[in-house]
């Protein structure tokens, strides 16, 4: 016997999450798993995420600026500089997200 494998994603399947995606009502809705060992959602959860309502918003003085200056090692031909990012992912629609628990 020989398993079925259908990729419909190329990214999803290139970073390794096993994913379903379902087709109805002209629209086309992905379903990942996260699980097994490790996973960070308790189980008999469900979410679902409408991702057009989400937002990346960094901080205007945090967006990946320069602390210090820069530091050099005295064995190695290197200069390193620290970054610092601060800020939050918010969206718009909290009515279109939701929590199944059975």
């Amino acid at each position: 016997l020989q398993s079925i494998q259908r990729i419909v994603d190329e990214k999803m399947a290139a970073a390794g999450f096993t994913a379903l995606e379902y087709l109805g009502a002209g629209k086309r809705v992905s379903v990942v798993l996260d699980g097994g060992k490790n996973g960070q959602i308790p189980e008999n959860t469900a979410y679902f995420l409408n991702e057009s309502y989400f937002s990346y918003r960094p901080h205007s003085a945090r967006n990946f600026t320069v602390v210090g200056g820069d530091r050099a090692n005295v064995n190695q031909d290197a200069i390193v500089r620290f970054y610092a990012w601060a800020g939050n992912m918010t969206t718009s629609g909290r009515q279109y997200q939701a929590v199944l628990f059975s």
